[in-house]
């Protein structure tokens, strides 16, 4: 009897610890498959439990110390490395996170020691180019923190609370900003997912009531919406967009949304540029509002995250992407750029030396020659600082998660109380041409009429008229920073006949840098010229005087609100410009899908654009409609989405001159 119960008592206990082992195993392995999903907050739970039921240390510790890294917990990363190398962890990389995360931390000296460790001892080939790199950085750590500064920086505490603030925007009188308070939770941190607020801009540092979810129609409870950047004239935004998966997107995209006639947004769109295969984020519209700056790892880049660029147009098409190269990317990440008045590119990396984390950068143009400059102290720390804007010439925000916040990303104002020593004045001359179409020169236009206003094409007011001189010559004249000018040109004195053509110039992104050598005086004069080219009329040939793109709904004609505009700015103030030319509108398909469909669907659409100039005020008889379909293709054979979107395009040719 007593036999057949020791036997009892030994298979009881076997049975206990498989399955204690069966526990400790599962719940590493449930941890391991919410990681490798980047569910970091659930991963790390699960290895917690792993831990408790006994699963090897070295093991778990280096997990939670990864997931909380990759969900940027750095600062709860930290205390895991450490037990995951005492712990004899086989993780040749925690070493090198280790160090990153001490750096983190502010903990020089020790990082110091890990790095030069891992420089010479560490497997990974790029880490420990990584680790001597920051070798160098950190022996220019203390020269950096003793340096002098004129500037303040403040806590925006109306604005910021626990969870994560960031990416400030002045927008429209309002704080436009991302921060981590919707309803709904994230998986990859715990926290809640990302959205777009606003708070009233009263005061630059005190924000004193609540902020309140941006705009309801681009709110989306289980997805990221961050980093919004504006339009100059509002009509549109772009912003980053990411986390639902059930919608088949895994990373992040940008989007873009518009703003509708009844003052609504509507529904958001990816833009066209954005790859999904890929993570592109941090938009940011230059001050011209002709280029779009954005992060991405892409394919053609140089590692991590790059700062790529895109062309832009008024409606918020963005066309030719490339990469802003190796002067500013580096084989790590570089996100958040932005760019001034003066065209100087400020952008955070982790590839550049710095105080840890994501120190912010600034980089400027001399001389056709690219200089990368750490912005040192008070910008950066030893955490994560980023997102930099400017509100005046001394003044703006940049967000950091700083020792001293209120406890993650928070946004921060700064002011620059640099005495000021140098004022400038600018000046704008203009030529009139028209380009020798056989030796490719220009040929003046004396007579040419040209008159200036201060606005945009679709909402401006004249300051100034001239006649140019026998070198088709306008003198230059005064012209302020921050505005926008409209020049508009024609000429009628000869025998050949011009089209009048009608160009924005704008001054934003043209301040001249005060910290440019070449100025040394009190006072510096800056001459900018512009050449406005006049087309000659040349009725029934088969090169259009205009391209226009408009974009329609699939399968349909009617005009949306980034179309109409595009007709506005382009199309109608051609032909109020040229009352006595007719012309003909061509609306034109790729080659994709069957002939007649295409040739009927151009055909609807050429007419739908036509009947909105003649409602907006041209003659019937002066525009003409016609679907061309897919019968002349302007790039053959077309295979990537940009060449397919070269051939979908609207085109005017002029083909008579009204009676006098």
């Amino acid at each position: 009897m007593n036999k057949i119960k020791h036997k009892i008592i030994v298979i009881g206990c076997l049975f206990a610890s498989m399955s204690f082992i069966t526990s400790c195993m599962t719940n590493f392995k449930r941890g391991k498959k919410k990681f490798d999903l980047h569910e970091f907050h659930e991963a790390i739970q699960y290895f917690e439990k792993a831990e408790a039921s006994g699963h090897p240390p070295a093991q778990t510790h280096y997990y939670i110390a990864e997931a909380y890294r990759m969900s940027s917990q750095m600062e709860k990363a930290l205390p895991y490395y450490q037990k995951a190398i005492q712990a004899k962890s086989r993780e040749d990389e925690a070493r090198f996170h280790y160090a990153e995360a001490l750096k983190f931390m502010g903990k020089y000296k020790e990082s110091h020691v890990l790095y030069e460790q891992y420089a010479k001892n560490g497997k990974n080939y790029k880490l420990r180019r990584k680790a001597r790199t920051e070798i160098k950085s950190l022996e220019k750590l203390e020269k950096m923190v003793k340096e002098e500064h004129n500037y303040v920086v403040t806590n925006c505490e109306g604005i910021n609370t626990s969870q994560a603030e960031f990416s400030p925007m002045i927008h429209k009188g309002k704080m436009v900003f991302t921060s981590a308070r919707k309803a709904t939770i994230f998986k990859g941190n715990g926290h809640a997912y990302l959205g777009i607020y606003a708070h009233d801009f009263k005061h630059p540092t005190k924000f004193q009531d609540e902020a309140t979810l941006y705009e309801d129609d681009i709110h989306h409870d289980t997805e990221h919406d961050a980093s919004p950047t504006f339009a100059h004239d509002g009509s549109f935004m772009i912003f980053a967009r990411s986390g639902n998966q059930k919608k088949g997107r895994q990373t992040t995209d940008l989007f873009i949304s518009r703003r509708q006639p009844d003052g609504t947004w509507g529904e958001a769109e990816l833009l066209e540029i954005s790859s999904e295969k890929a993570w592109d984020a941090s938009p940011s519209i230059s001050p011209d509002g002709k280029r779009l700056y954005f992060s991405s790892d892409r394919r053609g880049g140089y590692g991590g995250n790059d700062i790529w660029v895109a062309n832009l147009t008024s409606s918020g098409r963005a066309y030719n992407v490339r990469n802003l190269g190796s002067r500013i990317n580096t084989r790590h990440s570089e996100k958040f750029p932005y760019v001034d008045n003066q065209g100087k590119l400020y952008f955070s990396s982790t590839g550049h030396w710095g105080l840890g984390g994501l120190d912010l950068f600034v980089a400027t143009r001399r001389d056709g020659k690219i200089k990368v400059k750490n912005m040192g102290v008070p910008f950066n720390s030893a955490s994560d600082d980023f997102g930099i804007i400017y509100n005046t010439d001394s003044t703006g925000y940049f967000s950091s998660n700083r020792e001293g916040g209120k406890g993650n990303d928070d946004i921060y104002h700064f002011i620059d109380k640099t005495p000021k020593t140098k004022d400038f004045r600018y000046f704008l001359a203009i030529d009139v041409a028209t380009e020798d179409t056989t030796t490719n020169e220009d040929i003046p236009l004396a007579g040419s009429k040209v008159e200036v206003y201060e606005g945009s094409v679709g909402d401006k007011k004249l300051i100034h008229t001239f006649t140019a001189d026998a070198k088709g010559h306008i003198k230059e004249f005064a012209v302020q920073t921050k505005k926008e000018y409209v020049i508009k040109a024609g000429n009628t004195i000869g025998t050949i006949k011009y089209l009048t053509n009608e160009e924005e110039y704008s001054m934003l992104g043209r301040e001249a840098d005060p910290d440019d050598p070449k100025y040394k005086k009190a006072i510096n004069d800056i001459h900018l010229e512009t050449t406005i080219y006049l087309q000659p009329v040349l009725i029934n040939t088969n090169t259009p005087v205009m391209e226009a793109i408009i974009y329609y709904d699939l399968d349909k004609w009617d005009i949306r609100p980034d179309a109409a505009k595009e007709l506005d700015n382009k199309v109608l103030t051609f032909l109020k410009d040229n009352p006595k030319i007719i012309v003909e509108l061509g609306s034109h398909t790729d080659e994709r899908g069957p002939d007649n469909y295409n040739l009927v669907l151009s055909q609807k659409r050429a007419k739908s654009a036509v009947d909105y100039l003649i409602s907006k005020g041209i003659e019937s008889d002066r525009i003409k409609a016609k679907g061309y379909g897919e019968t002349d293709l302007k790039i053959k054979k077309a295979t990537t989405e940009t060449e397919h979107q070269e051939n979908r395009r609207t085109t005017i040719k002029v083909i008579g001159i009204l009676d006098e």
